[in-house]
């Protein structure tokens, strides 16, 4: 998978703060990096489960590079969404919303698709997610009305991708 790069003794080849700030001169970007810089993809993943709500904000504002490598948290946080909700976890400490970040994060890939190409390797597995996401609705929004609107966005990103020339 190419967002799991290894160096020849196995070892990931994390993004650098260039890969999260290419311009160098984006704060968010920047925020993405202190948040995220040089944590294993388990890592990021568990920072998900804590804060989806805050932390998508940081996939959003990362570089292209730095996006890809770390999409498999996005991917496994949103595949591990519990069968029913945990009305306890607030009072753990692990704020995750109805819909587990679902609506959010499907527009902060879109937007990523919209400003690197780079990204557009992801295309299958962004695919591959959406249609998971769409066929667990129930695991994604408190009530139908949210999980429609969630459905209609990982729908419409997945039309996105398909339909948009590389």
């Amino acid at each position: 998978m190419p967002n799991n790069l290894t160096n020849e003794n196995d070892e990931p080849v994390f993004p650098t703060e260039k890969d999260f700030d290419p311009t160098g001169r984006d704060p968010d970007a920047r925020w993405a990096w202190a948040n995220f810089g040089n944590l294993t993809i388990k890592d990021a993943e568990q920072k998900l489960r804590e804060r989806a709500d805050i932390y998508c904000e940081a996939f959003e504002s990362m570089g292209g590079k730095a996006f890809v490598f770390y999409f498999p948290a996005i991917d496994g946080h949103l595949r591990n969404v519990p069968v029913e909700h945990d009305e306890d976890a607030d009072l753990r400490g692990a704020f995750i919303g109805c819909d587990y970040g679902a609506l959010d994060f499907s527009r902060c890939i879109q937007r990523q698709f919209e400003r690197d190409n780079y990204v557009r390797q992801l295309a299958p597995q962004v695919i591959e997610l959406s249609r998971f996401i769409r066929q667990n609705i129930e695991r994604f929004g408190c009530d139908i009305d949210e999980q429609k609107q969630v459905a209609v966005a990982w729908m419409e990103l997945e039309h996105y991708i398909e339909t948009t020339p590389q």
